[in-house]
């Protein structure tokens, strides 16, 4: 292989690496999101449940809105930090209150693991029985 191919190989491998920015990532995360599944302190809401609730995030600029059926709330603002490993979202209420989380995109599929208010953010994608982590996966609409 010349120097010419390596180079080319090099600075492809270098493409591919490259972290997501959190423009990109502020972006991709705008619109609807279908709740599919949810877990709590290790406890996995059954499926007909969700399916029944009908609940939506919704993504707007940095702001977070909840939709349950025809109901929807304001639930404030929101920072995402791509750089970080896992990446981190932040959930800052209108009161204040805030929620520390790690988040993925998978595809069409954005996963949310999240601390209970004023808690320390989760370090892995999964809850065990009283830790007051929450996991919800959402489908992009």
């Amino acid at each position: 292989m010349n120097w010419k191919m390596s180079w080319m190989l090099v600075a492809g491998l270098l493409a591919v690496a490259q972290p997501t920015s959190a423009e990109d990532d502020q972006k991709s995360i705008q619109g609807t999101w279908l709740l599919v599944s949810s877990e709590r302190d290790g406890v996995v809401t059954p499926a007909d449940q969700i399916k029944a609730r009908d609940v939506r995030m919704i993504f707007e600029e940095d702001r977070v809105f909840a939709k349950m059926g025809e109901k929807s709330i304001a639930l404030g603002t929101f920072l995402l930090d791509p750089a970080k490993a896992p990446k981190t979202y932040d959930r800052i209420y209108p009161d204040g209150g805030k929620r520390l989380g790690i988040y993925k995109f998978d595809g069409k599929t954005l996963t949310i693991c999240v601390a209970d208010l004023e808690k320390e953010r989760p370090k892995s994608f999964a809850t065990t029985k009283g830790d007051g982590i929450t996991q919800v996966v959402y489908q992009r609409e």
